[in-house]
């Protein structure tokens, strides 16, 4: 019979021998000796005891490829005296160099912290961003983000400290965006690491082959295009709400909260907001539109002066106008809210009528699923009634912003999570919460497409709906030729050929198309899956195929220029 080991004595501070004898553990035990501490620091991030310091190890130099080997001072060189490496042959030397050991010096010492990332992008909100900065800034905890993932937002002039280093993962757009976003490193001692990444776009190439042109190149003053209609259609309108604010509001009458004024919608209250602001700008829109072009000196087209003629004098009912603009987007907004309503309604119906069914048909499951989609809808609601009217302006594009003015797409997540049983209180085992983005046209198709995959705070959520009752399917005729497009019930979509480049394939039904203006996408998700770490180096991108149809009419080309040269077919308007 085995006698059994006797079980040893540890005294405090010291390693026990390992118990089973082996070659490899009795090596990397004896590589440990009990010295005085040199760096408490590395100890402590090492998560080791003060009275052990990990020992010198020795580094091999194959002399024909090079490969480098560590191992420790305690085996014997005989035994990797053959390079490793496949099909090399060589054989290893001890390395003579001792001074370019930069990463072990760092860990020796012990200055090692790890690298906490966090966004910064328009997505946050301004108490989450502002929340950012201050940690950002302050990096008084461990946990406290010391690398930023930034969009331009950084170039508003937004305070985060002394950089020491900025990345740029693409080459920016002109001299004076490069200048601004570098500058952003180097401010205490005027030193800096900065780096640009150039992705394989022309752009990026063309100065990837001759850098000092962006290096050295000269600023160009900023301008902007006054004769854009679009533009100066929402400076039009704010500008009318200012003279409005200023003359002729009645704060009483007045509500910023989206609730009150579509309660106002509702009832056709014209003595409330936004229906005295439209009878102010109906009554004045002719003084209006004269001091508003007053402002820019006379450099206003004609030809734009008046289609912001026509956007005034256009009414409720007219398309394109002032009034029918502010009146739709309040009415669908308004719509939303109401099918919201009645989709809780006919959740409260179904558990209702689950609940009373006998205790055996009952699915736990199923009813706890109908709860969670009440509770979502009802925060969906609260979150639209509790939105500023103002901020709501802006979004839809009605007002001045820093986009391109359109009306965006609108995601509305709703997160929930299962309530530990200390925090359920009154049967409720779930909490909802939600969560909303506002995304261009142009990066929505990208982002907030069916199945499609969005990030943004540290969440991930998969789109799984999308609003019908806001932008119902249309059928659209498309030219083949020349992108022309008009909906199939225009009285141009039934002609044979084409109206604009006269293609003879216009009348054929492959012609038509069902397209959806995308307004508003839905994603429910738990709390727990829609959260990602640095589990993966990839984010999971759905990939759809798109077009990009051109279409403008001939009479607003008002420049044609072209290479003259035939083996260079080039040329733009």
């Amino acid at each position: 019979m085995s006698s059994k080991p006797k079980p040893q004595t540890v005294k405090p501070g010291q390693f026990p021998p390992p118990t089973v004898p082996s070659a490899k553990v009795a090596t990397v035990y004896r590589s440990w000796e009990r010295k005085p501490p040199a760096s408490p620091a590395l100890a402590e991030e090492l998560g080791l005891k003060p009275n052990y310091e990990l020992r010198e190890p020795d580094r091999y130099l194959c002399d024909r490829c090079h490969h480098q080997l560590t191992i420790s001072p305690d085996s014997q060189p005989s035994d990797f005296s053959v390079c490793h490496s496949l099909g090399c042959g060589g054989r290893y030397q001890k390395d003579p160099r001792t001074g370019l050991a930069y990463y072990r010096e760092i860990y020796r010492r012990g200055e090692v912290r790890r690298i906490v990332a966090a966004e910064h992008t328009g997505l946050l909100t301004r108490p989450n961003r502002e929340r950012l900065e201050r940690r950002f800034l302050g990096n008084n905890r461990r946990c406290d983000p010391n690398l930023l993932s930034a969009t331009s937002t950084l170039e508003m002039g937004i305070n985060i400290g002394d950089l020491s280093s900025v990345l740029l993962c693409s080459v920016p757009p002109s001299l004076a965006n490069f200048q601004q976003r570098i500058g952003r490193a180097g401010r205490r001692d005027g030193n800096a690491f900065v780096g640009v990444v150039a992705a394989g776009k022309p752009h990026d190439l063309f100065f990837y082959a001759d850098p000092t042109r962006m290096l050295d190149g000269s600023v160009e003053t900023a301008g902007c295009y006054l004769n854009a209609s679009a533009i100066l259609e929402r400076q039009l309108t704010a500008f009318c709400l200012d003279c409005w604010v200023s003359a002729d509001v009645n704060p009483p009458n007045f509500s910023p909260h989206l609730r009150d004024i579509l309660n106002v919608i509702q009832n056709c209250d014209e003595a409330r907001f936004p229906y005295n602001w439209l009878d102010y700008i109906k009554r004045r829109e002719g003084e209006l539109l004269e001091a508003f072009l007053r402002l820019f000196g006379g450099t206003i087209e004609p030809r734009t002066e008046e289609q912001l003629k026509r956007f005034m004098e256009r009414g409720e009912e007219t398309e394109g106008g002032l009034r029918y603009r502010i009146l739709n987007r309040l009415e669908g907004v308004k719509n939303e809210q109401t099918r919201l309503k009645s989709q809780i309604q006919n959740l409260s119906k179904k558990i209702k009528e689950f609940k009373e069914q006998p205790e055996a048909l009952q699915e736990a499951e199923k009813l706890e699923e109908l709860k969670r989609e009440k509770e979502g809808f009802q925060a969906l609601v609260k979150m639209i009634e509790d939105k500023n009217i103002f901020n709501f302006l802006t979004d839809e594009g009605l007002l001045p912003n820093y986009s391109f003015p359109e009306a965006g797409v609108t995601l509305r997540s709703i997160l929930w999570r299962r309530l530990q049983p200390a925090e359920q209180k009154n049967g409720k085992r779930y909490e909802t919460f939600t969560m909303t983005y506002e995304r261009s046209s142009q990066l929505a198709i990208r982002e907030l497409v069916p199945s499609g995959v969005f990030y943004a705070e540290g969440r991930r959520v998969k789109i799984d709906q999308i609003d019908l009752k806001l932008s119902q399917p249309e059928d659209w005729r498309i030219c083949r030729s020349c992108n022309y497009a008009v909906q199939n019930f225009e009285p141009e979509a039934h002609q044979k050929t084409c109206p604009r480049c006269g293609d003879g394939m216009w009348s054929d039904r492959g012609r038509v198309r069902q397209m959806l203006r995308l307004r508003q996408v839905m994603a429910s998700t738990s709390d727990k899956e829609s959260r990602f770490g640095d589990d993966s180096e990839d984010r999971n991108v759905s990939f759809f195929e798109r077009h990009l149809l051109v279409d403008f009419a001939p009479e607003f080309c008002e420049k044609t220029y072209v290479v003259d040269d035939k083996d260079f077919p080039f040329g733009f308007e």
